[in-house]
């Protein structure tokens, strides 16, 4: 795994990287090791979203893994958006979905994983443990994860969201959500 990590050019967090990145014009947060979930209706802009924050960050973030219960991204999308494919893993799971990712975050082998699935891929599964299973992972690996999902995740279930983010389809603006509510002047 070593020579596999050295190979790849495997990310590594240096020192003078910062611990967050903020999310451009807003005052949204994303942190290192933590689960970050954004959430909209189709065509909300969710993946647009995602694709802006990588390509603003590409220096520090570095390799990508997309993973996908069923494979949907299009990957002209990335180049639209000034990313290189190389950076870019992509990862179609179907019924593996959280085994891929929880490997995934382990090899430590990306700077930040993209997980995209449909709400009833997390119904098939014991969500709280499968959701926990991934924070620890997360923090484990030191990189950025990311959810996107359609409807944002029960806000009162015990594991650590550290950002909910709602993509409103009407304004195409990024609202965070707190207590299952959107709140308007977000303080992260």
């Amino acid at each position: 795994l070593e020579k596999l990590r050295s190979i790849t050019g495997v990310f590594k967090k240096n020192p003078s990287q910062r611990d967050s990145i903020f999310w451009e014009k807003s005052e949204i947060s994303i942190s290192i090791g933590t689960l970050n979930e954004i959430s909209g209706p189709n065509g909300s802009g969710k993946t647009e979203s995602i694709l802006q924050f990588i390509s603003k960050n590409q220096d520090q973030i570095g390799k990508v893994a997309w993973i996908e219960d069923y494979f949907t991204v299009y990957p002209i999308s990335f180049i639209h958006q000034e990313i290189c494919l190389d950076q870019i893993f992509f990862i179609e799971a179907e019924k593996t979905f959280f085994w891929t990712a929880n490997q995934i975050l382990r090899s430590q082998l990306f700077g930040m994983t993209v997980l995209t699935f449909q709400n009833s891929t997390l119904q098939k599964t014991k969500p709280v443990i499968e959701l926990r299973r991934l924070q620890i992972s997360a923090e484990q690996s030191q990189s950025y994860v990311f959810l996107i999902t359609e409807k944002p995740l029960e806000s009162d279930m015990k594991w650590p969201i550290h950002t909910q983010i709602y993509s409103n389809p009407r304004t195409r603006k990024l609202e965070v959500i707190k207590k299952g509510k959107v709140v308007k002047n977000p303080e992260i």
